[in-house]
């Protein structure tokens, strides 16, 4: 690309001949702006790195005195890195992401939702009138327990999740994407599962105990 500013050749953010901040890539996604591999197995640490290096040379304070062009570039520049990094850091949403990128919107009523085994929506319909039910006689251990055992299943999800990013890599194929899919689809049930038990280890911990 070259530099909007001096003609030279640039790179983003920045142009290394005269320090121009350079628009964003044009039809760029979180990891392109991030400037790091479309994977799955992106470390939080390393995206954190990224964002943190990024958000000190985009900073709309450093251009607070140049040219309006300047200043909207940073201004663009430092939404997409927080979004980016916000959507990159946490392991669900950046594999919820790779299927977006991918065609599938896991969020999406065709797309998502519809495809839970049957079965396993019973098993969570359960699950969670025995959690309502533990919470209603204050039975903290049960609770817990439950949490316990959903933290483990997340675990393995998880795990599931990972590898099934790996075996996929920069393919398309329809039938693993549709698998993640239905595995990611599964997750939202989860967090929402432990979400309900966070909630109320809060509330009991804000009323003593």
């Amino acid at each position: 690309m070259t530099c909007w500013k001096c003609q030279a050749a640039a790179a983003l953010p920045a142009c290394p001949t005269c320090g121009a901040l350079q628009p964003l890539p044009a039809g760029g996604d979180h990891f392109a702006v991030l400037g790091l591999p479309r994977r799955h197995d992106l470390q939080r640490t390393v995206v954190e790195e990224r964002q943190r290096e990024l958000s000190r040379l985009v900073h709309p304070d450093r251009f607070a005195t140049a040219s309006a062009t300047e200043r909207r570039h940073s201004l663009l520049w430092a939404t997409a890195v927080n979004d980016a990094a916000k959507a990159l850091r946490d392991p669900v949403r950046r594999a919820e992401y790779l299927l977006q990128l991918k065609g599938l919107d896991v969020g999406d009523q065709q797309g998502g939702r519809q495809q839970v085994d049957p079965a396993f929506l019973m098993e969570m319909l359960e699950l969670r009138e025995e959690l309502h039910a533990a919470r209603g006689r204050r039975d903290d251990a049960r609770v817990t327990a439950m949490g316990a055992a959903m933290e483990r299943r997340r675990a393995a999800l998880l795990a599931e999740i990972a590898a099934g990013f790996g075996r996929l890599g920069e393919g398309n194929d329809p039938d693993a994407v549709r698998a993640l899919g239905q595995k990611l689809a599964v997750m939202r049930y989860v967090a929402r599962f432990l979400d309900e038990i966070a909630a109320y280890e809060e509330t009991r911990y804000q009323a003593g105990g």
